[in-house]
């Protein structure tokens, strides 16, 4: 493997690449606020490995400063989207809330079945947004 990859964060920035363009994907299709956590959380599901095993766990990644400039800029972005349009400081915060809690069951839970986790997370979520229960 090391053939077509010099160093061992190469290839993590290799792996990490499809979880990023994936991201990004979701945060810039249109449609509402709670389409676009649905869509940040099934990323999220679809490479929970990557993220778990990869993103969070190994280091080496850190040396990949393209892939670690480019998540929290996704981030970010993912935090605007959501809070939409002029939002005011309490709109801000429940955006950056909202995004922040996708991840964490995701990583902490990486062998429940993705349906229940999915559905489990939403749940959450709906405290932050009831208006689109």
């Amino acid at each position: 493997m090391l053939y077509h990859f010099p160093a061992k964060s190469d290839i993590l920035g290799a792996l990490a690449e499809p979880f990023l363009d994936d991201f990004q994907a979701a945060i810039e299709q249109p449609g509402s606020r709670w389409d676009v956590l649905e869509r940040v959380l099934d990323v999220y599901l679809k490479h929970r490995y990557v993220l778990r095993n990869n993103l969070v766990s190994d280091l080496a990644l850190a040396v990949q400063d393209a892939v670690i400039r480019r998540f929290p800029q996704l981030m970010t972005q993912a935090n605007r989207v959501v809070a939409g349009p002029d939002p005011d400081l309490r709109e801000r915060i429940r955006a950056a809330q909202a995004i922040a809690m996708l991840s964490d069951p995701v990583i902490a839970y990486p062998d429940e079945p993705a349906d229940r986790l999915r559905a489990e997370v939403l749940r959450g979520a709906r405290l932050l947004y009831p208006e689109t229960s």
